[in-house]
């Protein structure tokens, strides 16, 4: 649209290439490379929140100015990152991260608390209202799940990604009949940790009943 703005991006995508390289040449083994994913996700939980604060207080409006944030519209999160498909494009991101490590780690607690930046990745992905962002999603998804190839992983992954946009949905619809902003958080603090619980729950019983296992052999079978 201008000049400015051109450049501006152009400086943007630069830097994120910049990191991208520092991270691929510094962070090279395993410790460094978890806590690295780590601290991604973490910072998406912020994203997450100055957005939805955004969308409906702007309690943070003060700060955000400070670095020159987009103003939300009526219908979309944009939170620190600009326009709405930029952060469903971050979102869809995260969740893959998410995802990613769910499948690597073996110890329950860390399970859910991955299966939780799903959570709150979908629920950004989900206020960003981004038609770009659904269409990113899908076709990534599809692809993600073929290269998946075992089938307990591919139920597994669409359980996360349905069960969390489902959540997200019911999130919402809770935010449009309260307008205290207090009674928001909390909400949203109780609504987190009925997540992790609930995911908690589900990886006892799948060890318990040792579900995957006859689901394999019967593919194998078959």
């Amino acid at each position: 649209a201008s000049l400015y703005g051109t450049v501006c991006m152009a400086l943007m995508y630069t830097t994120v290439l910049c990191f991208y390289i520092m991270a691929r040449n510094i962070i090279t083994n395993s410790k460094r490379k978890r806590v690295f994913i780590n601290v991604t996700l973490l910072s998406s939980v912020l994203i997450v929140i100055f957005g939805i604060d955004e969308l409906y207080f702007d309690t943070f409006r003060p700060v955000l100015d400070l670095i020159k944030t987009v103003k939300s519209s009526a219908y979309a999160m944009v939170s620190t990152l600009g326009y709405s498909n930029a952060v469903a494009s971050y979102m869809v991101f995260m969740m893959f991260l998410g995802l990613g490590q769910y499948f690597q780690t073996q110890e329950k607690h860390h399970k859910c608390l991955y299966l939780l930046s799903i959570q709150i990745s979908m629920l950004g992905f989900h206020f960003g209202n981004s038609r770009a962002g659904m269409v990113i999603l899908g076709i990534t998804f599809v692809f993600y799940l073929i290269k998946l190839k075992e089938p307990t992983k591919i139920i597994q992954a669409i359980y996360a990604v349905l069960s969390t946009y489902i959540l997200a949905i019911v999130f919402e619809k809770i935010v449009n009949y309260y307008t205290s902003e207090w009674l928001i958080w909390v909400e949203f603090i109780v609504f987190l940790i009925a997540t992790y619980l609930v995911n908690f729950v589900i990886q006892i019983l799948k060890d318990k009943l040792k579900i995957g296992v006859p689901l394999k052999k019967a593919f194998k079978e078959g």
